[in-house]
C-alpha cells in the first residue's frame, strides 16, 4: 500500500491512481479502436479525464493541470512534425510530386510491386538517417498523387511504407527515439548498432516486404497502364530551387544538430519559417494543409501516456514481466530476453515506445546488477528492447509516429484508414518480425556461450 495526498486533507490508495488510470487507458483506447468517436476526440477527451483524475488522486506529481500537460506533451516530436507539414505544404506547391508520380508511373513498366518495392526501400534506407515521420511526410503525399495517376488505391502502399520506415530506423542510433535513448543509457555506439542491429533489420525488411507483397497481392500484381500524355503541373522552378535549398540545409543540420546543441524540431521549425518567407505564399493558404488533427491526436496520447507513467502502470507491469524471470541463480536469460522483446513489442503497440525505453531502461540495469550479469548477456537484453521497441509498434495505427502520419495523410487526402485496417496487415507483420528478432537474440545468447 502507498498512501499519498491530496494536500493535508485527503489520503488516497496509490493503487487507485493505478486502477483510475489505467481504466481511462483502456476506455480512450477502445475508443480508437472501435472507432465509435474520431481518435483525435478520443484521445483529447482521454487526456482531459486523465488530467482530472490525476488532481482528484493526487499523481500528478506536484504540476498542476496546465503543467503537467505542458510537461507531458513531447514539443520536440510536435515541433518536428509541425515543421515538416509546412514544408511539404509549400513543397508541394512545387509541381514536383507530380512529375516525379509521372516518372515513376513509366520507370515502372506498368508494374505495381516494382513502385511498392522502390518506395518501401527509400522509406526504409532514409529512415536510418532521418527520422521515420519525416520520411513519412516526404513520401506519403508523392505515392498519394503516384496512386490517382495509376487509378490504384493508395493505401497499401503508405502503409507499407510507414512499415518499411520503422524497419529501417532500427538499424542506427540514430534512426529511431529508443535506439537514442538505449545508446545514451548504456553507451552504445554507432557502430555497436550498425554490427548488431542492421543485419537483423535487413532480414527482417526482406521477409516483411514479401509478406507486403503477398498480403496485397490482389493490388499489387495490377498492371498500370502508362500514359505519356499525363497532365502534370509546370514545375515552378523559383520555387522548387529555394525548397531544393532549405531542404538540403535542414537535412544537414539534422545530421549535426548534436553538436551544435539544437533539436531537430527547431532546425524544422527555423527550415519552414525560412522556406514560408522566401516562398512569399500566403501563411493561411500554406496552413490549410498541416495535419492538425493528426499533432492534437499526439498531443492527446501524450498526456494519456503521462498518466499512467506518473500512476505507477507501466513500472508495474514491467516489473511484473521482469520479476517472473527470476533473478539472481534462478535468472533465466533466455526467458528474460524472450520476456523483454515481447512485453516491450506489446507495449510499445499499445502505448508508445518511448515511455516503454524509458521505463525498461532503468529495470533492466537493476536486472542486470541482482542477477551479477556478464556485459554480453546485459547488453543482449537491450538489443531486445531496441528490436522490439522500434519493430513492435507496426502492430497498430498508434504504434509509432510514422504510423500516425501516415494514416492522417491518407484521410487528409480523402482515404479513410481504421484501427482494424491497420491491425489486420500490421499484427502479422509485427508477430513475424518478433518471431524472427527472438530466433536472433537467442542465437546471440549461443554465441556468447551462455
Amino acid at each position: 500500500m502507498f498512501p499519498i495526498a491530496i494536500g493535508k486533507y485527503v489520503v488516497f490508495d496509490m493503487n487507485i491512481g493505478i486502477i483510475v488510470s489505467l481504466i481511462i487507458f483502456l476506455i480512450t483506447f477502445t475508443l480508437i479502436v472501435t472507432e465509435k468517436v474520431h481518435r483525435t476526440t478520443a484521445a483529447l477527451l482521454g487526456a482531459m479525464i486523465m488530467v482530472s483524475a490525476g488532481v482528484a488522486l493526487g499523481f500528478l506529481n506536484g504540476f498542476t493541470p496546465i503543467q503537467f500537460i505542458a510537461e507531458s506533451i513531447d514539443f520536440g516530436t510536435i515541433g518536428l512534425l509541425l515543421g515538416m507539414m509546412i514544408f511539404v505544404s509549400i513543397f508541394s506547391k512545387t509541381g514536383i510530386f507530380e512529375w516525379v508520380a509521372k516518372q515513376s508511373i513509366i520507370r515502372s513498366r506498368g508494374k505495381v510491386w516494382r513502385l511498392v518495392i522502390i518506395l518501401s526501400l527509400i522509406s526504409a534506407i532514409l529512415s536510418a538517417f532521418l527520422a521515420n515521420a519525416t520520411i513519412i511526410l516526404l513520401i506519403a503525399p508523392l505515392t498519394i498523387v503516384v496512386a490517382r495517376h495509376a487509378n490504384i488505391n493508395p493505401v497499401p502502399l503508405v502503409i507499407s511504407e510507414a512499415i518499411s520506415s520503422n524497419i529501417g530506423g532500427t538499424a542506427t542510433l540514430v534512426g529511431d527515439p529508443p535506439n537514442i535513448m538505449i545508446g545514451s543509457a548504456v553507451g552504445f555506439s554507432f557502430n555497436d548498432f550498425l554490427f548488431n542491429l542492421a543485419p537483423i533489420t535487413m532480414l527482417v525488411l526482406f521477409v516483411t516486404l514479401l509478406f507486403l507483397l503477398f498480403y496485397y497481392r490482389k493490388e499489387f500484381s495490377k498492371t498500370i497502364k502508362i500514359e505519356n500524355d499525363l497532365k502534370i503541373k509546370s514545375i515552378n522552378g523559383p520555387l522548387l530551387a529555394k525548397s531544393l535549398a532549405v531542404f538540403l540545409f535542414i537535412v544537414v543540420l539534422f545530421v549535426i544538430h548534436d553538436s551544435l546543441h539544437i533539436d531537430t524540431a527547431f532546425v524544422a521549425l527555423f527550415g519552414a519559417i525560412i522556406l514560408l518567407f522566401l516562398s512569399k505564399l500566403n501563411p493561411e493558404e500554406v496552413m490549410k494543409e498541416v495535419e492538425w488533427s493528426t499533432l492534437l491526436f499526439f498531443a492527446g496520447l501524450f498526456v494519456i501516456v503521462a498518466g499512467i507513467n506518473y500512476s505507477g502502470v507501466i513500472s508495474a507491469v514491467a516489473s511484473e514481466i521482469i520479476m517472473f524471470t527470476g533473478t539472481g541463480d534462478a535468472f533465466n536469460p533466455y526467458l528474460t530476453s524472450t520476456l523483454v522483446l515481447w512485453g516491450s513489442a506489446a507495449g510499445s503497440a499499445i502505448i508508445d515506445s518511448v515511455p516503454v525505453t524509458a521505463t525498461m531502461i532503468p529495470i533492466l540495469k537493476s536486472v542486470g546488477i541482482s542477477a551479477l550479469l556478464s556485459e554480453p548477456v546485459l547488453n543482449n537484453l537491450f538489443w531486445a528492447l531496441a528490436l522490439a521497441t522500434c519493430l513492435g509498434g507496426n502492430a497498430t495505427v498508434i504504434g509509432t509516429s510514422a504510423n500516425i502520419v501516415a494514416a492522417g495523410i491518407l484521410e487528409h487526402s480523402g482515404y479513410r484508414v481504421s484501427f482494424i485496417d491497420w491491425l489486420k496487415v500490421g499484427l502479422p507483420v509485427a508477430i513475424i518480425d518478433m518471431v524472427i528478432c527472438t530466433v536472433y537474440i537467442i542465437v546471440k545468447l549461443k554465441w556468447i556461450g551462455v
